[in-house]
């Protein structure tokens, strides 16, 4: 099997089409997601980070982003959750401007101070830092925080409903890593952490 990087647009076109057989990317659950592409047990459960730069005022909510700047993609589940906020709380708007750029250019106007702060799951802050190194600092987000981002705040295989059969082989694999505590094991080297995915979420998909 052939490992494709691409952006977030062509991953969802590609498997759709046939071009690609499994898509990842971090992806969350949605309803209108789950119409289009099968979804295998979860591999990680999705921790989100403030990214501010390092040796500045850290950022521990929303409420203290209050008046900051934030770019994002419109329609991406941060994006959204920032949205909503300014919609409930215009007192303590955040500052938003929408953007397509790379990650990597986020996290690079943010480390310059062109940008107050960014929000990624850990494991692109990690994956970031690892390759670039940039002059910033991360906060986890609260429980609440996080909660307004995605109620399912797991991280899924997408297939297209033909290949209900590769779905099935890569979730007997991810249950037995599960069980064996691979996931595990692989989250703390790579992440500092166990985001393993409970064993409840591997007795059935989602849809």
């Amino acid at each position: 099997m052939e490992f494709v990087t691409t952006d977030f647009g062509s991953i969802f076109e590609g498997t759709l089409s046939g071009s690609y057989d499994i898509a990842v990317n971090n992806f969350s659950y949605n309803a209108k997601r789950a119409e289009s592409y099968l979804f295998s047990y979860p591999y990680d459960e999705i921790s989100y980070v403030f990214v501010t730069k390092k040796g500045g005022k850290e950022i521990k909510s929303f409420k203290e982003a209050a008046g900051k700047t934030y770019r994002g993609g419109a329609g991406v589940s941060i994006t959204t959750a920032i949205e909503k906020w300014n919609e409930d709380h215009p007192e303590e708007a955040i500052n938003l401007e929408y953007t397509e750029q790379d990650t990597a250019v986020d996290l690079q106007q943010v480390a310059d101070g062109a940008v107050d702060f960014a929000i990624i799951d850990l494991a692109m802050f990690v994956a970031y830092q690892n390759e670039y190194n940039f002059d910033i600092q991360m906060t986890p987000l609260s429980e609440e925080d996080t909660r307004a981002i995605a109620e399912n705040n797991y991280a899924y295989y997408l297939f297209a409903y033909d290949h209900d059969g590769l779905r099935q082989e890569v979730n007997t694999v991810l249950k037995k890593f599960q069980e064996d505590g691979t996931l595990t094991k692989i989250s703390k080297e790579w992440f500092g952490q166990d985001t393993a995915p409970d064993a409840s979420q591997f007795e059935k998909t989602l849809n």
